[in-house]
């Protein structure tokens, strides 16, 4: 826009932080995944006219956001974006302002037909690749809580702690069991009528054949384990975290807390008690017991 705009060493900026995302989608995928990446360089960017100001009340609903990324890839002839699994648009940093929509689900058309998997960032928010990337190539929903994000509230916006799609760094195993970098053999399941079981956890980012998730099932609602060491934390231990389908997408269908087991501590979750027995250098032992 003629009063924000990018900084000079913005497309720089932007080719750096992709090499930081390609050795962490490596690490998540156990270099099973990769992305063949596309940079529009300068002469295929948008360029408006108008201000930002001129914008900014469209830009501040989601209706109008979608019209305004609508009204950007309607006529764009630069790159033929229907070859591309997830289109990351993003605007100019700033530390004053913050703005954008995922639009994962949604498609939008193109002078080449229509494309699938679209993401807006600007400001503050620009360039969030690896939350994005979530959204665009892997159709993830947000973790946190569409209400306590539109009310200012921060603690309780994330009740999905450890996953990049609310408030970690990484996703959480089963995000990488349903993306097929964890194995079957790799997640262990107790059993209906199996009051209890002990079970050997790995590092969930240690690139090896061992047990990565644990799962108990108690009618719709999944409560599963896995074993961390996260260094925004400087700490590791054993994470619990429920799934439950019947909970809306904004509404927290995801939950866990802060919580980190150590040897010879339990949490009980949604029935679920698990209790970590031991540590060695290789991972834990957790036993499972189920009310």
């Amino acid at each position: 826009f003629t009063d924000f705009k990018v900084a000079d060493d913005f497309l720089t900026s932007v080719k750096a932080e992709i090499k930081v995302e390609d050795e962490w989608i490596a690490t998540n995928s156990y270099g099973k995944f990769k992305i063949n990446w596309t940079i529009a360089e300068r002469d295929s960017w948008f360029d408006f006219a108008g201000s930002y100001v001129e914008y900014k009340s469209q830009l501040s609903t989601d209706v109008g956001r979608r019209a305004f990324v609508q009204d950007l890839l309607r006529n764009y002839q630069k790159i033929d974006l229907t070859k591309y699994k997830g289109i990351l648009i993003f605007g100019p940093y700033s530390s004053t302002i913050s703005g954008g929509m995922e639009f994962g689900g949604s498609y939008f058309s193109t002078p080449k037909g229509n494309v699938q998997g679209v993401s807006f960032t600007y400001g503050r928010s620009s360039l969030n690749l690896d939350h994005n990337i979530g959204h665009t190539i892997f159709a993830f929903e947000d973790l946190y809580l569409i209400s306590a994000l539109h009310s200012g509230a921060t603690n309780s916006s994330d009740p999905e702690k450890w996953d990049i799609m609310g408030g970690g760094s990484n996703f959480v195993g089963w995000h990488r069991w349903i993306n097929g970098w964890l194995d079957d053999s790799q997640v262990s399941c107790v059993g209906t009528g199996v009051k209890d079981s002990v079970f050997y956890l790995t590092a969930l980012d240690k690139n090896d054949d061992g047990t990565k998730l644990i799962s108990a099932i108690t009618g719709q609602l999944a409560t599963m384990a896995e074993y961390r060491y996260d260094p925004g934390r400087s700490r590791g231990g054993v994470i619990i975290y429920s799934l439950d389908p019947s909970i809306e997408y904004g509404s927290g269908p995801m939950r866990s807390d802060d919580t980190m087991l150590q040897a010879g501590q339990k949490l009980t979750r949604n029935g679920i008690t698990y209790e970590v027995l031991a540590a060695d250098a290789g991972g834990v032992y957790v036993k499972v017991s189920k009310a």
